[in-house]
């Protein structure tokens, strides 16, 4: 087999051979001469060419559409579903709330009961040892109006 190069390369030496000492002026490299050649134009296309070329761009056309609109459908469903997952959360999000502000105020209702039941309890308390007071006050007034000395024989409580 034979390249361009060394027909190049083999005419080259022929001219340097004969004497001649510019080879460019009778030949090109064909490195060189591969930039200054313009390949030539397809040939036309024949009808049935044509058609098919036709029918493949048509056919492109159509799978590009189908993908789009799969692409569109793919968003749309996405988009749904991440709505659905907000909804979801924000559900969660009020129930737990809702639960905890429900034992929040179910343990701020027992504490004030608590705290009004001891009160009512020290109240309670505390009126009936006034009460006893007062009657031991009352007795001694009593006691000191008639003359008499207390004696002792009753015994004071204390509250």
């Amino acid at each position: 087999m034979v390249s361009l190069k060394n027909i190049y390369n083999t005419l080259s030496k022929m001219i340097e051979n004969a004497g001649l000492k510019n080879v460019e002026n009778y030949f090109v490299n064909p490195d060189v001469g591969k930039d200054m050649v313009q390949p030539p134009p397809p040939p036309p296309l024949t009808p049935i060419e044509k058609i098919e070329f036709t029918r493949i761009q048509s056919e492109e056309k159509r799978k590009i559409a189908e993908l789009e609109l799969e692409n569109k459908k793919i968003r749309a469903e996405t988009a749904e579903a991440i709505l659905g997952f907000e909804a979801k959360i924000k559900d969660m999000e009020l129930k737990y709330n809702t639960q905890i502000d429900v034992a929040k105020l179910k343990a701020d209702a027992d504490l004030d009961k608590l705290v009004t039941s001891n009160r009512n309890k020290t109240f309670l308390e505390a009126q009936k040892s006034s009460d006893t007071l007062e009657q031991q006050i009352n007795s001694l007034n009593e006691q000191r109006r008639t003359g008499q000395t207390p004696t002792g024989s009753e015994p004071i409580e204390q509250g």
